[in-house]
């Protein structure tokens, strides 16, 4: 923290006892990115006390769960390096001085990823960082959450991440030589008011009595997109689903998917969605039957699959 006040409030001074049992922070594993707020304005948060917080930490991975509402787990963080800066005086000329509240005391963030986690298609989704305000989760090397509570007391169900100042992110990829790998290298700050003293934990025996798993298990998911989406029909369309990786003559395919996993919208005149039978020829490329579809009207396909989300597609019905 930038600074901390005096706790006017209470004429005892510090307690500095500690019980049997003392649950210290571990390293970290990687950051858990969370968006700060939601569509209406209010901060995203855990509720720590939920008898199904880690079932909870689950379902806000997937892509049922809004953007700005989920979580985004990261790949495993290696070499991370916590800095703080220093808190910063003014110095009165008879050489007394006194602590500025504000300055200084701001803490950062550095880290890489490597080996397959150094993967410029990661570097690409990295840039996709700063441009809102955001919060990290801390999942720690022994499968916990760490987070902050800014009033336990009074607000016993209100978690949430360590505020990141976004504006500071920098990523980057350190380009393999002779001698190592590439590495793709991370640093943010966080907000200057953020209060680390008060740092709590959900542990990974709540993680796992709750319906989750240790945190060290939760995976992100995989960028996917549609691309030559043409339809064929008045009542077939025609989609291939690829990420991002791979050689840029043939990206790797999304495959294995379903007719359930697909809808078929008309967004010009929404009616209900429509998604009939699905053949898979050749992988990674569907054909969609679908209910007859309006000429000239404009439609939007969403696909879904574990582990990944997908962009939609669209395309004007013939």
């Amino acid at each position: 923290m930038a600074g901390i006040t005096c706790n006017c409030g209470d004429d005892k001074f510090a307690n500095m006892g500690l019980p049997n049992c003392v649950i210290q922070m571990r390293p970290i594993a990687f950051p858990i990115i969370m968006p700060r707020y939601k569509a209406d304005g209010t901060r995203n948060t855990l509720d720590p006390t939920s008898a199904t917080v880690g079932s909870t930490i689950n379902a806000l991975i997937t892509t049922a769960t809004a953007a700005v509402e989920r979580l985004y787990p990261w790949q495993e963080l290696q070499n991370p390096v916590w800095t703080r800066s220093d808190t910063e005086y003014k110095t009165y000329d008879n050489g007394e001085k006194s602590r500025i509240y504000g300055k200084g005391g701001v803490y950062n963030l550095a880290a890489m990823q490597v080996d397959a986690a150094a993967a410029f298609q990661l570097a690409r989704e990295a840039q996709k960082m700063g441009c809102t305000e955001f919060d990290m989760w801390i999942a720690a090397i022994d499968g916990s959450v760490w987070g902050v509570m800014d009033d336990p007391l009074n607000s016993p169900t209100e978690m949430h991440g360590y505020a990141v100042n976004a504006s500071t992110v920098d990523s980057f990829m350190k380009m393999p030589d002779h001698n190592e790998g590439a590495e793709l290298m991370y640093s943010w700050d966080f907000d200057r008011f953020e209060c680390f003293e008060n740092s709590y934990v959900i542990t990974k025996e709540t993680l796992l009595a709750t319906g989750g798993v240790a945190s060290t298990d939760l995976r992100g998911n995989q960028s996917g997109v549609q691309v030559n989406v043409t339809p064929l029909t008045n009542t077939t369309v025609q989609v291939t689903l690829q990420t991002g990786f791979g050689p840029a003559s043939e990206f790797n395919i999304i495959a294995g998917l379903v007719v359930s996993d697909f809808t078929v919208e008309n967004t010009d005149i929404p009616a209900g969605d429509t998604a009939v039978s699905l053949v898979e020829s050749p992988l990674g490329t569907y054909v969609i039957t679908t209910s007859a579809m309006t000429a000239a009207e404009n439609y939007k396909i969403t696909a879904s699959k574990q582990l990944f989300d997908i962009s939609d597609g669209t395309f004007v019905a013939v």
